[in-house]
């Protein structure tokens, strides 16, 4: 009963961060009373704290126990749970390797040994979770926030007239805000003839507007949009969110003709 008592407390200490109390076998007399007392405001800091700034302060203390009496083990331990706590892994079993220099009981040597091992797999963890799929977009789509894409180039294949640079450059923009993208077009003409280079309107209301969940997408049909039998829009925003492309293909049909189109453009970040 007794051993399995014991395999349960150490399996308790492993998970569980526990500050190092003052003991008679660590302890040492030329501990200065100012190097204890940042231990203990450390010690005590540490029951309470949640914040990442709370954390801050017990390693603010409990570092300077350790640059106070850097011949204290109890003081490095502690420093060493403070930065786990804080989320420094790598910090934290620097200083796990330091306690271990100094000459300490079998039992405790290897409770901090097998606490590096936990520290590691809780850093890698953190790298794994890190670079996900769905962290990485997350800060995608944080990164663009705000931003307007202007179309810079622009090219039409069509069945009816051939390939020709299409006149959507220069006033055809994306923009996104939040985690919404919208298309919008800027055109306008003066007298008949199309104004070129239209500047961007925030206030001008979209063509179209997608809750932004991948990197990828279809954009549904533009509101401007009329006699178009067949559409289809796939939006494509680069790894490093500076360029966008939309692929279009749509069928246009009207009392005198049907032709297919194939419509390509390419946007770069504005602002």
């Amino acid at each position: 009963m007794r051993k399995y008592a014991l395999l349960a407390l150490v399996s308790f200490m492993l998970v569980t961060p526990f500050l190092v109390a003052q003991n008679s076998e660590t302890a040492s007399p030329t501990i200065s009373e100012e190097a204890r007392r940042h231990f203990v405001i450390g010690a005590t800091l540490f029951k309470d704290a949640k914040t990442p700034d709370d954390y801050a302060q017990v390693e603010s203390q409990f570092k300077q126990a350790v640059d106070l009496a850097p011949q204290w083990p109890d003081a490095r331990y502690n420093l060493a749970l403070a930065k786990e706590a804080a989320g420094d892994y790598s910090g934290a079993m620097a200083d796990l390797k330091l306690y271990l220099q100094f000459k300490l009981p079998d039992a405790e040597a290897r409770t901090a040994q097998d606490k590096i091992y936990v520290i590691e797999a809780k850093q890698q963890k953190a790298v794994d979770e890190a670079n996900s799929p769905a962290v990485q977009l997350e800060k995608l789509i944080k990164s663009l926030d705000g931003g307007v894409w202007r179309c810079v180039s622009s090219t039409n294949d069509n069945t009816n007239g051939g390939h020709y640079p299409d006149s959507d450059a220069g006033h055809t923009y994306i923009a996104v805000s939040g985690h919404t993208i919208s298309g919008i077009f800027m055109s306008r003409s003066i007298n008949g003839y199309p104004v070129r280079d239209v500047p961007f309107d925030p206030n001008a209301k979209p063509a179209w507007t997608v809750t932004l969940t991948s990197r990828k997408f279809n954009a549904p049909i533009p509101t401007i949009y009329s006699n178009i039998d067949r559409y289809k829009d796939e939006v494509t925003i680069s790894d490093d969110g500076r360029s966008i492309t939309e692929n279009i293909t749509l069928t246009f049909n009207d009392s005198r003709e049907s032709y297919d189109i194939t419509q390509t453009r390419t946007y770069t970040r504005d602002r």
